[in-house]
């Protein structure tokens, strides 16, 4: 019973470390989409002078952060079937330690 218990923390843990890096990824994304979108003639980068290229890497940029937000989110859902799985297995184990005890 230990275990899972154990299990179900080292779960939490590691379900704050990925928020956590979703957050930095986002706060990343959206600071990087800002620059992006700033006046290209203040940009020193020869290649970003260009409003082409300043667009298409936007848009790049705007593609990778949908992607990462659905994985996020389908993970978000894959941790939840496995948290919900591992309450009931603690939960069985505690009933088979009282069915035991009596």
């Amino acid at each position: 019973m230990a275990a899972v218990e154990n299990l179900l923390t080292d779960l939490n843990d590691l379900r704050q470390e990925i928020e956590d890096a979703f957050e930095t990824v986002s706060a990343d994304s959206k600071a990087l989409l800002a620059e992006l979108q700033k006046s290209p003639v203040v940009m020193e980068n020869q290649f970003l002078k260009n409003p082409e290229y300043s667009e298409e890497a936007g848009s790049h940029v705007m593609d990778i952060y949908l992607e990462v937000h659905e994985h996020h989110r389908q993970l978000g859902m894959l941790w939840e079937k496995r948290k919900a799985r591992l309450k009931e297995y603690l939960h069985l184990c505690m009933f088979d330690q009282d069915s035991s005890q009596v």
